[in-house]
């Protein structure tokens, strides 16, 4: 009897196909969910004005850019601080926002991509400063995952 038949030959390779096939999905990686941003807005805490700048970039590619200038925060109280919400943001999946005030040297610029997190949307508040004087001038990026697509969703 010969070692190789062709039953033996049908029989190795159906296992084969199957283990193949099977493995096969285990190498594709689930689609992330794309996060899009719902809110952008600027909070200014310092005691001087600020120009804050946003741009939005979309695979390198800027897509939106603006900037607003924010008056100083009146020290007088904490209740009331300027800011500015940028109603024309596109709504677009995948971005990557830099932002920075005045004329700070890109090395500085505050970097938020949403491309790190897997929910529908964010809310996003640029501040400059803080109410405790001991960020004055700095940048930050507040996120928000409260959204009203998030609370749809769920």
């Amino acid at each position: 009897m010969p070692f190789f038949t062709r039953r033996r030959a049908l029989r190795t390779t159906a296992v084969g196909a199957t283990l193949l096939l099977a493995g096969c999905s285990r190498f594709q990686e689930p689609a992330a969910e794309e996060t899009a941003i719902e809110r952008l807005s600027v909070a200014n805490f310092d005691d001087e004005s600020r120009t804050v700048h946003v741009l939005l970039q979309k695979d390198g590619e800027p897509v939106y850019y603006a900037n607003e200038r924010i008056d100083a925060r009146d020290q007088s109280t904490t209740s009331t601080i300027p800011g500015h919400t940028f109603d024309d943001v596109p709504n677009k999946t995948d971005i990557k926002l830099y932002t920075w005030r005045d004329e700070q040297p890109r090395s500085e610029w505050e970097v938020f991509d949403t491309r790190s997190y897997e929910t529908p949307c964010v809310k996003l508040s640029v501040h400059v400063g803080d109410t405790q004087d001991n960020m004055s001038g700095n940048v930050s990026i507040w996120r928000s995952f409260e959204c009203e697509q998030n609370e749809s969703a769920e």
